[in-house]
């Protein structure tokens, strides 16, 4: 119900959303575009954290784990969730000319957010990416309390996108 994740193909970019403050959404892009799946990852995300847009600090972490920075372009708006990040993010790609895109998230937000991408932009080719992600466990989330919680959550938000709140 929670993980819908694909395998990495060639596209015209990498969109990595918001929400993760660990950096593994953003290593894992990073890591993709090294590979040679995309020319650019779009940064993405929807607030700051004391005073700093996410995405700059995004670029920061990137920066220090020795990633070019060139690759790299930052949405800068303010989201309060991955539907408002999709309002932002689909005509920005669109702009850009961008066909086809990763969208790399944590694993138990790949099916709702690829629901939402999809559902904004139907015409465009999305192949969504599941990032490591240490709360998850491997896919085992009832191992942890944090996965358990992590798990809660995505289902009651999952619930609220069926319902369209």
């Amino acid at each position: 119900m929670l993980i819908h994740a694909g395998s990495p193909r060639q596209a015209d970019a990498i969109l990595v959303i918001g929400g993760d403050f660990t950096g593994e959404r953003i290593l894992e892009a990073a890591e993709l575009a090294r590979e040679g799946y995309a020319p650019v990852v779009v940064m993405s995300g929807g607030g700051s954290v004391y005073g700093f847009h996410e995405t700059d600090l995004e670029l920061e972490f990137i920066h220090d784990h020795g990633y070019v920075s060139q690759t790299f372009l930052r949405i800068r708006y303010p989201a309060q969730n991955t539907v408002d990040e999709a309002e932002h993010d689909l005509p920005e790609l669109r702009r850009m000319g961008v066909h086809s895109y990763l969208l790399v998230t944590s694993p138990a937000h790949t099916a709702r957010a690829g629901r939402v991408f999809r559902r904004g932009a139907p015409d465009l080719g999305v192949t969504v990416i599941a990032c490591p992600d240490q709360k998850w466990v491997g896919g085992r989330w009832w191992a942890s309390r944090e996965g358990r919680k992590e798990w809660l959550l995505e289902s009651a938000k999952t619930i609220a996108d069926w319902l369209r709140l």
